[in-house]
C-alpha cells in the first residue's frame, strides 16, 4: 500500500482482472522487506504446519513452505484472484502437496481447533470485518502453545496522522493503536503478546501466542 504508487485502493482488499494482477504482482514485491522484518520475530520449525491469512500473491506462503521444510503450508484470501495468483506462484509446492491455498474468511476459518502451530497475516488486518472475531477464530484453530503473528506497514499514530488519514479514507480501511490491538488480542484469549515497532516507518509486528 505505498502511498506512492496511487493505485486502486478496493484493489487491495479484493484484486480483480489486470490491474488486480498487477496490484498482487506489486504485493509480491513491495511486501518482502516488511514480512522479512516481521518473520525474524519467530521461529519457523522444518515441521511446523502454518496458515497464512489474506496470502494475497502468495509470495509469503513460499517463504513459510521453505522455512517449514518438512512441515505443510496454506494460504487462504477471500479474492479468486488472488487464489489463482498465489496458487501459479507456488505451483510446484502445490502439485507436491505442500502447500494449499483455500478461498476463505478470516472471520470464518475452515479449519478444526488446533490445526496450526503458526498462523501469519501480513498486511490484511485492515480489512477483517471484527477483529476480534477474527482474532477469536484464529486462536480456535492454534494448537497449544502456537503462535499468531500480525505485520503491517501502517498502525494509528499522530505521527503519521495526515498520510494515514488518506489510507484510511481512500482505501476504506481500519487502523489501530498497538495498545488497541494488544488488548483484542488478550481479549480473544491469547495468554503473551508481544508489540514490535519501526517507529519511524509506522511499522507494527504483534507476536501473540496461545
Amino acid at each position: 500500500m505505498e502511498e506512492v504508487e496511487r493505485k486502486p485502493y478496493e484493489q487491495y482488499r479484493s484484486p480483480q482482472g489486470k490491474t488486480g494482477r498487477e496490484i498482487l504482482a506489486l504485493m509480491n514485491e513491495k511486501h518482502y522487506r516488511l514480512t522479512t522484518w516481521g518473520l525474524g520475530k519467530i521461529k519457523i520449525k522444518p515441521d511446523d504446519t502454518i496458515l497464512d491469512i489474506g496470502c494475497g500473491g502468495g509470495r509469503t506462503v513460499a517463504r513459510l513452505a521453505k522455512a517449514a521444510s518438512r512441515g505443510a503450508v496454506y494460504g487462504i484470501d477471500h479474492a479468486e484472484e488472488s487464489i489463482l495468483y498465489a496458487t501459479a506462484h507456488n505451483r510446484e509446492a502445490v502439485r507436491a502437496g505442500k502447500v494449499s491455498i483455500l478461498k476463505a474468511d478470516a472471520d470464518d476459518l475452515p479449519f478444526l481447533r488446533g490445526t496450526f502451530d503458526k498462523v501469519t497475516a501480513v498486511e490484511t488486518t485492515y480489512f477483517w470485518p471484527d477483529l476480534l472475531k477474527c482474532f477469536g477464530q484464529v486462536f480456535h484453530v492454534l494448537k497449544p502453545g502456537g503462535t499468531f503473528l500480525i505485520v503491517n506497514e501502517a498502525y494509528e499514530d499522530p505521527a503519521f496522522a495526515e498520510r494515514n488519514a488518506a489510507l484510511k479514507q481512500d482505501g476504506n480501511l481500519r487502523l489501530f493503536t498497538p495498545e488497541q490491538v494488544k488488548k483484542l488480542l488478550h481479549a480473544a484469549g491469547f495468554s503473551r503478546v508481544s508489540i514490535y515497532l519501526e517507529e519511524d516507518q509506522n511499522w507494527i509486528c504483534c507476536k501473540a501466542q496461545k
